[in-house]
């Protein structure tokens, strides 16, 4: 009995594996297929990403985008918000916000801007800010970049306080740059 149950466990484990793997291919399947007659971004257009920790739990939730890696969550990272948006004219902001639960010793962000180009994502730019001795970090880039590309933020938030480092990451949604 015991060598069934392991057995279907191992079984139910290969099967969810299938899945994500079929769901991510269909994610990149849907981006091509969409590549050629996206909804074009007007200025103000925004996709936003933002990961919270749970105060007393190793668990996080995610409103928008993706979590790149879902590390163990301690007490002093609060939120970190990451943002792409159109703000006209051609130019595009990649933001990253990070906020913890108090004062704490070190405490960074990082907003990289990411185009969708040639079949996989490029950094365009990047930006960090680190701050010591506080609650709160901000980084934000605005670049003149060229139409007819996905771009993307992926936003780094990074908390240390008492020898202990918690960092977490998300990637927005895609906002379309018509020509």
């Amino acid at each position: 009995m015991k060598a069934r149950n392991f057995f279907n466990r191992k079984k139910r484990a290969a099967t969810l594996l299938l899945a994500m793997v079929l769901t991510l291919s269909g994610i990149v399947a849907s981006y091509a297929a969409t590549k050629d007659a996206p909804a074009a971004a007007q200025p103000g257009d925004a996709r936003e990403s933002v990961v919270y920790s749970s105060p007393n739990t190793n668990s996080i939730s995610l409103q928008g985008g993706t979590v790149a890696s879902p590390n163990e969550i301690t007490n002093y990272l609060l939120q970190g918000k990451a943002k792409v948006q159109y703000m006209g004219n051609r130019v595009m902001r990649a933001y990253a916000y990070t906020v913890a639960r108090q004062v704490v010793d070190r405490i960074f962000s990082i907003a990289v801007l990411e185009q969708y180009k040639g079949g996989k994502w490029q950094i365009v730019d990047l930006k960090q800010v680190t701050k010591k001795n506080d609650a709160t970090a901000t980084a934000y880039i605005d670049l003149s970049v060229p139409a007819g590309y996905y771009y993307r933020t992926h936003g780094i938030f990074d908390v240390t306080h008492n020898h202990h480092e918690t960092r977490e990451e998300v990637y927005t949604d895609p906002l379309w740059l018509a020509n």
